[in-house]
């Protein structure tokens, strides 16, 4: 099945999946996946769960040591997510093909903040192309851990509700993700 249109309309490739087509001076020079971007939609509403607070709390004011994860997971949730949710908390996407994200915490991906201001992701996050059924995300979290269904979710956010259909590849574009402590 070929889709064939411009202005906007998505393009099928022979098997049905969605590809993103590029032109250049009117001439079609590339087809790629189609990716889903989250560009833009993680908007940190909220913030750090009650477990992140409480562990920087006491490392502080109790001299009790927390070791910050060297390596960061993103995640997409289709339900609502509190300070006090945590990796077990229901709703985590689960299309086929659905894993959390790694992201190593270094200034390679996260350059370095100062004088108070925000942070921002320097590479894009890519997530595993939906291979299952529609599912719309609402929420986005950092965990400290791989496992779906477990894990703390260190900082978390509400973002634009974003319908991932079959064959789409969520993206948090670079800059896309901001975290900010002021």
């Amino acid at each position: 099945m070929t889709s064939i249109a411009l202005d906007g309309v998505v393009w099928h490739d022979r098997d049905g999946r969605r590809v993103r087509l590029g032109f250049r001076d009117g001439v079609l020079v590339s087809v790629r996946p189609w990716r889903r971007s989250l560009r833009d939609l993680v908007l940190w509403a909220s913030g750090k769960s009650n477990y992140y607070i409480t562990s920087l709390l006491n490392q502080f004011w109790n001299a009790t040591a927390y070791s910050f994860p060297a390596t960061l997971y993103a995640a997409l949730w289709t339900a609502s997510l509190t300070k006090a949710s945590t990796g077990a908390t229901a709703g985590e996407c689960s299309y086929t093909g659905y894993v959390r994200v790694a992201v190593t915490a270094n200034t390679a991906n996260f350059p370095v903040s100062s004088g108070g201001s925000n942070i921002q992701n320097a590479t894009a996050i890519t997530f595993a192309a939906n291979a299952g059924s529609l599912q719309t995300a609402t929420f986005f979290a950092i965990l400290d851990l791989a496992t779906l269904g477990a894990g703390n979710i260190l900082y978390w956010g509400s973002i634009s509700s974003t319908a991932i259909n079959p064959g789409d590849t969520p993206v948090v574009a670079i800059n896309g993700l901001t975290a900010s402590e002021a």
